[in-house]
């Protein structure tokens, strides 16, 4: 009886990882310095059905530069968390509505397995290195949200100095996509900014506003506090060329305007009474 109950609970284990999907990434195995790579973590989903994905990926940072994503040939096109590099790891955190389990790539007329994102990294250093998965965590389109931890492999491959020039590509600047000021619902409360942006070339890296003359950077949703007078502010979206976009707004002020109003004219009183004293 104990042997029949073992064997089940093999069979059913078994078959529960013929079923689990596979996670890796691609690439070539030979690359070379100033050339921009180009690698795409691709999902085996088994013929399940996903809608929810969250990835953590290192790499060394003495070798490899991030340099962004490849937004066209990415299939996660909604992101909760765009593709950013910290401390040698690569962080995204995405969304395909509806889910997908299938691929079906038209150029080859053949199901090919998902490419998820692709990612680009710019060498720097000579020799052998790899690109391996530190969080893996992947959602079924189940109405559960049932999280799967899928197989996973490194992507390994050799750095060489093939004596190429620098690349430098002129792209275009990214463009604002979202750019919202919303008020809170209390009366007379602060406001939150909004805002979001597109690079379907070199990918989206970062956002900056201006404080005091001075750019610094920021996320989205930023909460922005009221001043007694109007504010411009002007806020700046990046891509991984360096490129720019630029957006000015209005912040209204704190007061009023019968209140501004009011005070001049109490202001103009004062003077006029001071000068008949």
């Amino acid at each position: 009886m104990h042997k029949l109950l073992f064997y089940i609970i093999l069979f059913f284990s078994l078959h529960s990882n013929a079923f689990s999907a596979s996670v890796y990434l691609e690439g070539k195995k030979e690359v070379s310095l100033n050339q921009e790579n180009e690698v795409t973590i691709l999902l085996n989903s088994e013929n399940q059905s996903f809608n929810v994905f969250d990835f953590a990926i290192s790499f060394n940072e003495d070798k490899f530069e991030f340099a962004g994503y490849n937004a066209e040939k990415s299939l996660i096109k909604d992101f909760i968390v765009k593709p950013y590099s910290k401390n040698g790891i690569t962080y995204f955190e995405g969304i395909i509505p509806n889910g997908v389990s299938e691929f079906y790539d038209t150029k080859n007329s053949k199901v090919i397995d998902l490419p998820l994102v692709v990612l680009k990294f710019n060498p720097k250093k000579t020799g052998e290195t790899s690109l391996t998965f530190k969080k893996v965590n992947i959602y079924k389109n189940d109405g559960l949200g049932t999280l799967v931890n899928p197989r996973t492999s490194p992507y390994n491959l050799n750095i060489e100095d093939k004596g190429y020039a620098k690349e430098h590509k002129e792209t275009a600047p990214p463009k604002f996509s979202r750019l919202e000021l919303i008020k809170l619902s209390n009366e007379d409360a602060d406001y939150m900014l909004i805002f979001d942006a597109i690079d379907l070339e070199s990918g989206v890296s970062h956002f900056k506003i201006k404080r005091k003359n001075e750019f610094d950077i920021i996320t989205s949703p930023q909460y922005i506090s009221k001043k007694i007078f109007p504010q411009r502010i002007t806020l700046r979206a990046y891509d991984f060329a360096d490129n720019y976009a630029e957006e000015t707004i209005s912040i209204p002020s704190m007061l009023k305007l019968p209140y501004i109003l009011f005070g001049l004219f109490v202001i103009i009183i004062y003077f006029i009474y001071k000068r008949l004293i």
